[in-house]
């Protein structure tokens, strides 16, 4: 038998290179990519599919007519220019010949198993039109049906023969036009077909629904992506980003490419005329599958679906059972679990946490919480500045006003105090500042003494961070400046090794291509600075804790040094494009009212504690406040704690919901508001979503949570009201914040996405009657479900929900 050719796959639509790769699976045969070796080199027609094969001595267009050549097994060549070749070839063949495949599959021709198959066959091959409303309007239909229903048949008694296969390739456009279900074993039939054939063409095949553990809105991109390819064959359209609506009266997800891909095909259609045209093409190829309800296209072209409800039902009724929020699929997601290291906080030994200290600790703590929920191993590293040419004057300072600091170490609480001390002699003292600089040689030297009170002040610090610390729920694990001083020398050996290291009058520095200024890997007097010691760090941090992504969290002031570093380490080849991700997430200044550096009105840097107890104590007359009015059920000691967990949570979210790049203004009434953006409101939401849930039980003898648990199949959510479908729709897009979060490292996403699930809860509540209601089940279960999902937002926030307030 002579071989066969596929000429110009690349311009074939998705739906040709699936049959006929599928159907030459079955055959057991091999298509050869380009054309024969015979001198032909042009088909005599375009088929719109863009399907051409090819064998020794002809031309077959189109996929349906590819697909007969690659069945008809005794090789002979006929001429492919009308239908009749199935009458006169393909049927007959398929009637007397038993076995003709010698393939590893073996596959039998079946012979016909009710009158007018036949007939049917021919039928459903010539009316075979791209759109199922045609066929819905045809006599073609009752052909479809009876054939479809044999097919149902075959495939039920396990039988493998050519005709079912056949059938399923050639009517899969068909089905569209029959309920999802109707026919259950052709459907199951064809989705194998077709998965294998995306297989052999290196693609994933798309489900009727999304696979567990894979977003929303990817799956969604998948079937545009598939659309576009249907539509526009051959085009290889990158983007197929699809976004939520912004206004959502038109629709739940949007996708904007058809703007762009017209752009690209302008003046190569002559059908499409318009962004709009675009628009509709594609809404038009969108497979079947079980949750878009309808597609609209704007007059921009702007691609509009909307959600099934009953799908949205089916993924609330599954987070209430669960009971529990499932986080995305990390191979799905992020291409597998990665090591990470998160480098925040980072306070300076001998001195106090400011509020400059607040915006690394808690961001990096956030982003470091996401992190961990979508699976990946975060090692969450505390960089604290124990090392440097201050400890010279600290240390002197301190063994001279505590000399006996071994035997009764000094209580340094106000850690400010001692360093503002320290300075004002090394700048008003020159005997001082002598001795101060040569305890700094002592010290790098390793001088006992010198180490004995260096690692006072180190512990006395830590002490107080610690404190701080507790307070905010921060884990952290301590690498200090001073791990790294082994390392620096052979960290600059390999920068000169990889010819990176020029030498400026006895300096060790790294030009870099487009900053003013270089890094100083190695100063004058062969003492090392912080250039150095970052460079050590990041070669350990890759090389040693063999860590994928690195992300420090700093002020933007630092922006360009760890960017110079990061460009030092991919220069030296440290960085492997394909596995490594070394991130800044800067962040802006905490301001005043007057728009300058939050300060006392002393003028001093404001201590993160002081921060820490103002916010508690207004917290506690606030609700003293309420207890007063009647307004709040809390003890005198319930109100402590609450003070103390809302307010913590308030600072936290009062810096999580601005942008990192961006400076704020510090209110502690914006911040304590118990309207708009901020924990107040939502604590005080979380707290009557849980006071319905409580009634619910104690009132109404209704409690959801055990329903569900002793309920092996719960009656599923039914969606009525379109508040109750708004709420619904908000919890689906959780998994998606998630992954943005832990893939631009902007908690305020999540700030804000908790807070429009706050608002859509706040309208639910107050347009539907909950308790009471006949509808009690199914309000019950969404607020059940919206519990979930809000306990696992504070969770990454590092926030404590409280169920009474």
């Amino acid at each position: 038998m002579s071989e066969i050719y596929a000429v110009d796959t690349n311009l074939w639509s998705e739906n040709a290179l699936e049959e006929v790769v599928a159907t030459a699976q079955i055959c057991g045969k091999t298509l050869k990519v380009g054309l024969p070796p015979n001198g032909m080199k042009e088909a005599p027609w375009k088929p719109n599919d863009g399907c051409v094969v090819a064998t020794s001595s002809r031309f077959v267009c189109g996929a349906i007519h590819a697909c007969r050549l690659l069945a008809y097994t005794n090789g002979i060549e006929v001429d492919d220019e009308s239908l009749e070749w199935l009458d006169a070839e393909l049927i007959p063949a398929l009637r007397n010949l038993e076995n003709v495949f010698n393939g590893p599959q073996n596959i039998k021709i079946a012979p016909s198993v009710v009158p007018g198959l036949d007939d049917a066959f021919s039928v459903i091959l010539t009316a075979m039109i791209p759109a199922p409303e045609s066929i819905e309007q045809s006599q073609a239909r009752i052909a479809v049906a009876k054939l479809l229903q044999v097919a149902e048949k075959m495939i039920a008694k396990k039988e493998r023969c050519i005709f079912t296969a056949l059938a399923g390739i050639e009517c899969r456009q068909a089905l569209k036009a029959f309920p999802v279900g109707t026919f259950p074993k052709l459907e199951s039939n064809v989705q194998i077909i077709d998965t294998s054939a995306l297989k052999v063409l290196g693609r994933k095949a798309v489900g009727q629904e999304p696979e567990n553990g894979q977003l929303i809105s990817s799956y969604i991109e998948q079937i545009i992506e598939i659309a576009i390819e249907t539509a526009f064959p051959g085009l290889h359209w990158p983007d197929a980003k699809v976004m939520r609506c912004v206004n959502e009266k038109f629709g739940d997800f949007q996708c904007n490419a058809p703007m762009s891909i017209f752009k690209a095909i302008k003046g190569k259609s002559k059908s499409i005329a318009s962004p709009h045209g675009v628009g509709e093409a594609i809404a038009q190829a969108i497979p079947k599958n079980n949750i878009i309800a309808s597609v609209t296209v704007a007059p921009t072209g702007f691609v509009n679906m909307f959600l099934r409800d009953n799908f949205l039902a089916a993924e609330i009724t599954k987070l209430s059972t669960f009971m529990t929020v499932v986080p995305p699929d990390v191979q799905r997601a992020f291409g597998g679990i990665k090591k990470v290291l998160v480098d925040f906080s980072s306070p300076n030994i001998a001195k106090e946490m400011h509020v400059g200290h607040l915006r690394s600790t808690i961001i990096g703590d956030t982003i470091s919480r996401v992190l961990e929920f979508c699976g990946h191993d975060v090692l969450r590293v505390n960089h604290v500045g124990d090392w440097g040419t201050q400890f010279g004057m600290l240390i002197k300072h301190l063994a001279e006003q505590y000399p006996d600091f071994e035997r009764n170490p000094p209580d340094l609480t106000d850690l400010t105090a001692f360093y503002k001390a320290a300075k004002a002699r090394f700048d008003q003292d020159a005997t001082f500042a002598d001795d101060a600089r040569a305890t700094v040689v002592k010290l790098q030297a390793g001088d006992d003494q010198c180490r004995r009170v260096w690692q006072l002040l180190c512990d006395i610090s830590r002490k107080e961070f610690d404190k701080v610390y507790a307070r905010l729920d921060i884990q952290l694990e301590e690498f200090g400046e001073s791990f790294y001083n082994a390392m620096i020398p052979n960290a600059i050996q390999l920068l000169e090794n990889s010819a990176l290291v020029s030498y400026d009058q006895g300096a060790a520095i790294v030009h870099l291509e487009g900053h003013s200024y270089p890094l100083i890997v190695r100063k004058k007097d062969g003492g090392f600075g912080y250039d150095s010691t970052d460079m050590a760090a990041l070669h350990y941090r890759l090389f040693d804790l063999e860590r994928d992504w690195l992300v420090y969290v700093t002020d933007l002031g630092q922006a360009e040094h760890f960017h110079m570093c990061f460009e030092a380490a991919t220069n030296a080849g440290w960085v492997q494009k394909d596995k490594h991700k070394l991130r800044h997430v800067g962040f802006g200044v905490v301001q005043g009212d007057d728009g300058k550096r939050f300060k006392t009105r002393s003028g001093d840097t404001v201590r993160l504690v002081d921060l820490l107890d103002a916010a508690v104590d207004r917290m506690r007359e606030s609700l003293l406040e309420r207890v007063k009015a009647g307004k709040c059920p809390l003890s005198s000691d319930e109100v402590q704690q609450a003070a103390a967990i809302i307010g913590y949570g308030a600072v936290k979210y009062f810096d999580l919901h601005q942008h990192p790049e961006t400076n704020y203004i510090f209110s502690y009434d914006k911040m304590l508001s118990t309207s708009g953006n901020t924990a107040v409101y939502l604590l005080f939401a979380y707290a009557r979503l849980a006071s319905i849930i409580r009634k619910a039980k104690d009132e109404h003898h209704t409690d959801i949570v055990a329903t569900l648990l002793n309920n092996q199949q719960p009656t599923p959510l039914n969606l009525q009201h379109a508040k109750e479908r708004a709420l619904a729709f908000e919890l689906t897009q959780f998994s998606d914040v998630v992954v943005t979060v832990a893939t631009d490292y902007i908690p305020a996403r999540l700030c804000d996405y908790l807070y429009k699930l706050a608002t859509k809860l706040t309208e639910f509540v107050t347009e539907c009657k909950v308790l009471g209601d006949p509808r009690q089940y199914h309000r019950l279960l969404l607020c059940h479900a919206t519990g979930i999902i809000m306990r696992q937002c504070f969770a990454l926030l590092g926030i404590k929900p409280l169920d009474r307030i």
